[in-house]
């Protein structure tokens, strides 16, 4: 069972390793789930900020490694296709990223991420985000 920390009002999840499987189940499943796939009548949607940093185990074969890069940058590109990842930034000098998410709710969240390939080997944060009054973009949610 993976273990949960709180540290003030981020929650940081350290998942246990598991095996993955392919890209294309990973989204069948999701699918399956949760239409995370715009399909004209979205409900209310939410923002979430989460930090993700890959600690892949030094001894991880070459081979295996490069699998799960491109699988993970294949998912990465649908979910950004769709809307659904609408922000992705590297974090300079680390194997981490800063993203913006919409989805349906928190546990639409977790079902996505819990899916990455990457994810057995990440440290993930997740901060809830809602529009700041003072923002000048009137599309901010």
């Amino acid at each position: 069972m993976p273990s949960q920390q709180r540290k003030s009002n981020v929650l940081v999840h350290k998942p246990r390793l598991s095996s993955n499987s392919a890209v294309h189940t990973v989204l069948a499943k999701s699918r399956a789930r949760f239409s995370f796939f715009p399909s004209g009548t979205r409900g209310v949607m939410m923002l979430f900020h989460v930090e993700m940093t890959v600690n892949l185990p030094v001894d991880t074969d070459a081979v295996r490694a490069a699998r799960l890069k491109a699988d993970e940058k294949a998912m990465a590109q649908k979910l950004q296709e769709a809307g659904v990842w609408r922000h992705l930034w590297r974090i300079v000098g680390q194997y981490a990223n800063v993203s913006i998410f919409e989805v349906e709710s928190p546990t639409h969240l977790h079902e996505i991420l819990s899916q990455l390939p990457l994810f057995p080997y990440m440290n993930v944060q997740v901060r809830a985000l809602c529009r700041h009054p003072s923002s000048v973009h009137a599309g901010d949610r």
